[in-house]
């Protein structure tokens, strides 16, 4: 595939808590603004937590990738996170 190529895919990543502080719960923001919900929300037991995040991934104007979906939040390639 050349620079010039558009592409679009999906993928999942796993983000690994290591030992988060013994009962609070963590979970995943899904959406934005008061439109969210709330998704695989887990209660830490001092142990390590995983939650698994589909992500869609396109190429930009140079190639490089733009992450989005329901997860992302963030406006721009340069300034994206997860809640």
């Amino acid at each position: 595939m050349t620079r010039d190529q558009n592409w679009r895919g999906e993928l999942t990543l796993r983000l690994t808590l290591e030992r988060p502080t013994s009962d609070v719960d963590f979970a995943l923001q899904k959406g934005r603004g008061s439109q969210f919900t709330v998704e695989q929300a887990q209660r830490s037991r001092g142990r390590d937590l995983k939650f698994d995040i589909p992500i869609v991934v396109k190429s930009v104007k140079n190639g490089a990738p733009d992450f989005a979906g329901p997860f992302v939040q963030g406006k721009g390639r340069r300034a994206i996170f997860l809640y």
